[in-house]
């Protein structure tokens, strides 16, 4: 199973990806689909761990989590 909470991505601080969630159970299959320039790569490169989320203030205690 592959979940992923509330991602956030910015590019020079400019949200390119904000509040993204979603869980994907064994045997799905899934389809990322936008327009160019929506962040479907951005969203791909993130859950992969080649891009960080940003982090949300320390006060906050619904953080994004990534749960492979």
């Amino acid at each position: 199973m592959l979940k992923v909470s509330e991602i956030e991505v910015r590019y020079s601080g400019v949200p390119v990806i904000h509040n993204v969630s979603l869980e994907v159970n064994q045997g799905e299959l899934v389809s990322v689909v936008g327009s160019n320039g929506s962040g479907k790569s951005t969203l791909l490169k993130t859950i992969a761990g080649a891009l960080r989320p940003r982090l949300y203030p320390s006060n906050r205690t619904d953080h994004p989590t990534r749960n492979r």
